[in-house]
């Protein structure tokens, strides 16, 4: 366009006294380069040279069936004067001749309509809307709904393990990381493995305190405590009205802290899980040996060994170790952080006489 000026480009312009369309000039002879610009509103390709569009491409993954395009889809009665070739999807309530078609594809041979009844996955677009269509089935609806999750298929199928299910019939493999974030909304607990509720832990008062009938305090209505250890705790102490003694408490299920302080007034222990005694440890000179009747090296009047033992080892760890007969090993034990003195008698766990240390 080299010899014409300016205005007369202008007048071919999209918009200008005579514009010229895409598909009136000459077709090209090379490739045409875009510049990285997009081809918008392309039409449903019909030919295998012709560009698809994002639409065809997509029905394609999902394995949609194309058929060719409609005028309208909103059209119960017939047309008056239709054209050879026109092609509607009947609305509900079809009339005339197309009564009892609702949702078929009809188009008209020049002397008739033919009608075409959609399979699952039949695709076309509505030209009156520019949008496509696909029958899903039971009605035509709009192809970016197919894609929506909802609109998936196999969504039934108990094949995908990394899914957990809504109704809580699969479990989780693995610890789950809540990344700072609550669980809300959670039921009464029942079993022991549940989530406790932080209305429950709060009536609790941290105190797990045991009570009369059932062992532990009881609980009012409102599940809070119906006698605060707050308010009358002085009496359940040593010298109160109603003092408790600490042999009147449970068995402990775990270990029992003293915060170090000292346990006094101790009787001699006569049984292997009693608490041994400073006086009877240091008698022993750190080694709480028996006599010579249990299999220990025996003592003599001033409770000194009287065949020396070998030197004392120390072991740290979570099994008991066994020691060989006639030596001597304090074992740490680092499950239950507590400090054991072993005698050996044949070389086995079975065959070792341990106390423990206080």
């Amino acid at each position: 366009m080299a010899g014409h000026s300016r205005y007369h480009v202008e007048d071919h312009k999209s918009g200008g006294e005579d514009e010229l369309k895409l598909h009136e000039l000459g077709a090209p002879t090379s490739p045409v380069d875009l510049n990285s610009q997009r081809l918008t509103n392309v039409g449903t390709p019909t030919a295998g040279t012709d560009a698809p569009n994002k639409d065809y491409i997509d029905s394609k993954v999902q394995g949609l069936d194309w058929q060719n395009s409609v005028l309208d889809k909103d059209l119960a009665t017939p047309p008056g004067t239709p054209s050879e070739g026109d092609r509607y999807i009947v609305a509900t309530d079809g009339t005339d001749d197309w009564a009892g078609h609702d949702g078929d594809i009809a188009e008209w041979n020049g002397a008739s309509w033919d009608f075409t009844s959609p399979n699952t996955g039949f695709a076309c677009m509505v030209e009156d809307e520019t949008k496509n269509y696909v029958y899903n089935g039971s009605a035509w609806v709009t192809f970016g709904s197919t894609v929506d999750h909802g609109n998936l298929t196999g969504l039934g199928d108990d094949d995908h393990a990394q899914y957990v299910r809504a109704d809580g019939t699969r479990a989780f493999t693995g610890d789950q990381a809540m990344g700072g974030n609550k669980l809300t909304g959670l039921g009464a607990p029942t079993g022991a493995g549940d989530a406790a509720r932080k209305d429950e832990v709060d009536t609790c008062e941290k105190t797990a305190q045991k009570g009369a009938a059932n062992g532990y305090m009881g609980l009012d209505g409102a599940q809070r405590g119906s006698q605060s250890p707050k308010l009358h705790g002085p009496d359940h102490k040593s010298g109160g009205s109603d003092a408790i003694k600490l042999n009147e408490f449970a068995a402990p299920d775990g270990a029992v802290s003293f915060n170090a302080q000292q346990a006094k007034g101790l009787a001699a222990p006569t049984e292997a899980g009693d608490a041994a005694r400073k006086d009877e440890v240091d008698a022993c000179e750190k080694t709480a040996q028996k006599g010579a009747a249990s299999g220990y090296p025996s003592l003599d009047s001033n409770q000194k060994v009287v065949q020396p033992i070998k030197q004392v080892q120390v072991v740290s760890g979570a099994a008991e170790p066994a020691v060989a007969a006639g030596e001597v090993t304090i074992w740490v034990d680092t499950s239950l952080t507590k400090y054991w003195l072993i005698y050996g008698t044949d070389g086995t766990v079975g065959g070792n006489k341990k106390v423990e240390l206080a």
